[in-house]
């Protein structure tokens, strides 16, 4: 929980309007970013750092962030970020801060269903990359009818073997 405690700390500069960049792949420092994220209700943009560097270019030209949380252990330099936009790398962390206390909590900082999640891109027909934006409505409304659908229980476990700039990494 200090790592998170740590993230959120940092999502809460953000307004409530604010896009936050994830850079990384499947990871433990991009899991966590990722989920700070959703209990936070930040609205944001997940960029792989496997695909290229154009790509990710022309996406932050159509949706800057205020933040980027790098998770990987490599600098993102070649990213074009615009100078309003800090860079914190979460392996700078520390884990040996203890969780500030018990009246902390995860609770959302900007509280309505309706706040953007988190954008995705397409490729789009064009080559173009085109943005996609679920809200936390959509986004609990699709959990909702799907464990209902599939039936799942607290006991159950599920594989995530998707890409972090596809839709279903994210339910």
């Amino acid at each position: 929980l200090a790592l998170a405690s740590q993230i959120r700390t940092l999502l809460s500069q953000c307004s409530g309007t604010s896009v936050v960049a994830i850079y990384g792949s499947k990871s433990y420092p991009y899991t966590l970013a990722v989920l700070t994220a959703f209990f936070s209700r930040i609205h944001f943009l997940p960029l792989n750092p496997n695909l290229p560097t154009r790509r990710l270019n022309e996406i932050l030209d159509i949706c800057p962030p205020a933040l980027l949380l790098n998770c990987t252990s490599s600098p993102c330099d070649q990213l074009n970020l615009g100078s309003s936009c800090k860079v914190l790398s979460v392996s700078t962390l520390s884990c040996d801060r203890p969780y500030a206390s018990s009246t902390e909590s995860f609770f959302p900082l900007h509280n309505s269903d309706h706040n953007p999640a988190y954008t995705l891109f397409t490729s789009g027909s064009t080559g173009t990359p085109k943005g996609i934006t679920i809200t936390y409505s959509n986004l609990l409304s699709y959990l909702s009818n799907i464990s209902t659908l599939v039936s799942l229980s607290p006991l159950d476990r599920c594989t995530h073997f998707f890409d972090s700039s596809f839709d279903l990494a994210y339910h």
